[in-house]
């Protein structure tokens, strides 16, 4: 049986071994947008931003920002394409 760091390799590979086959999942990363957080510690501070390619990272950052008492904002954007 596949365990939570099979899966989890599955995810960020796209090919988890079990049992000595390999097998491959049908998720490539989505590079088409980027999850954008803006936070403040007080509402005299001065704004932060950060930009995550990964859901998963942006949400974690986001609900620790939170928990810690500051003002936070996520939002999904349209990947910038290099010219």
């Amino acid at each position: 049986m596949a365990s939570a760091t099979d899966v989890k390799s599955a995810a960020m590979t796209g090919t988890v071994r079990i049992d000595g086959d390999t097998v491959r999942i049908g998720v490539t990363p989505d590079r088409t947008h980027v999850y954008y957080l803006l936070w403040r510690t007080r509402s005299s501070h001065p704004w932060h931003s950060e930009e995550f390619d990964n859901r998963n990272q942006a949400h974690h950052r986001y609900f620790a920002l939170i928990q810690e008492g500051a003002e936070a904002y996520l939002e999904k954007r349209a990947s910038r394409v290099p010219e």
